[in-house]
């Protein structure tokens, strides 16, 4: 299954830093003991920004003089270079750190991976806090404070983020897809960054700086967070501009696609050629329907149509095989520990995922026990715009049981590569994973996704049944 991965941004709070003169006798102890140490790094002309500290940056080979305060750190970083950061009270004196600098790679390159949605960076710092020191001349040092007014970082911020993401070969869109705009249908997570400290040095010509960030990454399915990552940003520029903030949050981000945890969230479940599909299943052919009434062709639809409920919520599905063979969309049971099936008579069964296909975000389930379950037929053909279609499922609430909603079919849309069935149905999130019947009770689509568009009912999306059983590889046994 394809994620969304778009950049929104909303509620960023940039900063700014302004000069106030102080005394820079005030920040150590004079009991504090000073340590020496001899840095160098590979490549060597590295910059070494000491944060919580006074002293101008210098550039490697270099020795220095460091205090062992609490949270202080000793960062070496080059552009094009995973930063080398390490605590300063770990450092003995009289010792030689090598910093050996990898450079970036592509984490992500030949990997197809989720795709999530960027949805909000926030500053917390606290208003007047040091950040920084500014040195305008030998004699005249100022601390740097936090001040969130400068908007103008906001666009690089975001520029940076999105370009890191997608220099580690991430899956990325630039603006969020307007067929799903209103609820991302088609997003599995949503990543969230806050910055909670920074430390920067600024001379006449160049600024130093970096940054704290604590990565949220939201299951957009469950609705919770399932991972927090915390990553360092660093970055130098010439002074003048805000370009040193939004290039230590390309740092930031380049540094989190390094995290094993992240990749392998990113990447898990993605593999469409799993043993289980590999093989072919046979599902027994539904004679055709015929139906006196309208009301006969929605009472036999909403008894083939069922409620797939997980620990993480519900969504629909649609019964097709007489041995409790159910379709449904993958994202209603991903990661699911116990699938449960409501049918329209409220009786529960347990039931099994037999095969997946997230790629195209469908799953095909069985119930644990019995037969003889009444189910749908499969349509074959073509389907003409302006055919009358139903949509049966379970919308907001369980509660609701199979609703049925009716609505033609108003064309075809290609998203992301993939073909899509479009309706006027209206569709809620419920609704995932139920058919899309036309009038004989035939099954011609999945639904998957809908929108909502200012003055209008929205729109809604399904995956072609055909489509659905041939990623699945469910062929029907004549």
């Amino acid at each position: 299954m394809k994620i969304l991965f778009c950049l929104l941004v909303f509620g960023v709070s940039p900063i700014s830093i302004y000069s106030q003169k102080t005394d820079s006798d005030n920040l150590y102890s004079s009991e504090t003991k000073v340590r020496h140490v001899k840095i160098n790094s590979d490549p060597t002309g590295a910059t070494i920004l000491l944060s919580k500290d006074r002293k101008s940056p210098n550039v490697t080979p270099a020795k220095i003089s460091i205090q062992p305060i609490p949270g202080k750190e000793i960062i070496v970083f080059k552009e094009g270079y995973y930063p080398f950061i390490l605590p300063i009270d770990s450092i003995p004196s009289d010792s030689i750190i090598n910093a050996n600098l990898k450079s970036y790679v592509s984490v992500f390159a030949g990997k197809p991976t989720k795709k999530t949605v960027f949805s909000n960076v926030v500053f917390t710092l606290s208003p007047n806090q040091v950040v920084g020191r500014l040195a305008k001349i030998a004699d005249w040092k100022y601390d740097n404070t936090w001040d969130a007014q400068l908007e103008s970082t906001k666009p690089g911020i975001i520029k940076q983020i999105e370009k890191a993401f997608s220099d580690d070969s991430l899956n990325i869109s630039k603006t969020v897809s307007q067929v799903f705009k209103e609820d991302n249908s088609d997003a599995t997570y949503a990543l969230g960054a806050e910055v909670s400290d920074m430390w920067g040095y600024a001379t006449m010509e160049n600024v130093y700086v970096k940054i704290n960030v604590k990565w949220s990454l939201l299951d957009l399915r469950k609705g919770k967070v399932v991972s927090i990552f915390e990553t360092k940003g660093t970055a130098f520029h010439k002074n003048g501009t805000t370009d040193y903030l939004t290039l230590a949050f390309y740092s930031a981000a380049r540094v989190l696609s390094q995290n094993p945890i992240f990749q392998e969230t990113l990447i898990k479940g993605l593999k469409v050629e799993i043993d289980s599909i590999r093989e072919v299943t046979f599902v027994d052919k539904i004679d055709p329907l015929s139906f006196a009434t309208q009301g006969d062709l929605y009472k036999t639809c909403i008894e083939s149509c069922v409620t797939v409920k997980t620990e993480f919520g519900h969504g629909s599905g649609v019964i097709i095989s007489k041995t409790g063979g159910i379709l449904t969309n993958y994202h209603v049971i991903e990661d699911a520990k116990k699938i449960e099936i409501i049918f329209s008579n409220e009786l529960i069964l347990e039931a099994e995922i037999i095969k997946v296909n997230e790629e195209r975000d469908v799953a095909f389930l069985k119930v644990k026990a019995g037969s003889g379950f009444k189910c749908l037929p499969i349509h074959t053909g073509e389907l003409s715009v302006g055919t009358d279609v139903l949509a049966i499922g379970t919308p907001e609430d369980i509660s609701l049981g199979q609703s049925v909603t009716k609505g033609i079919v108003s064309g075809k849309r290609k998203i992301e590569g993939q073909i899509y069935i479009q309706t006027d149905v209206s569709i809620n999130s419920g609704n995932s994973g139920g058919p899309l019947v036309n009038t004989k009770g035939e099954i011609v689509g999945i639904v998957v996704a809908k929108i909502k568009q200012a003055g209008t009912e929205g729109l809604g999306f399904a995956i072609p049944i055909n489509e659905a059983l041939k990623v699945l590889k469910i062929e029907i046994k004549e």
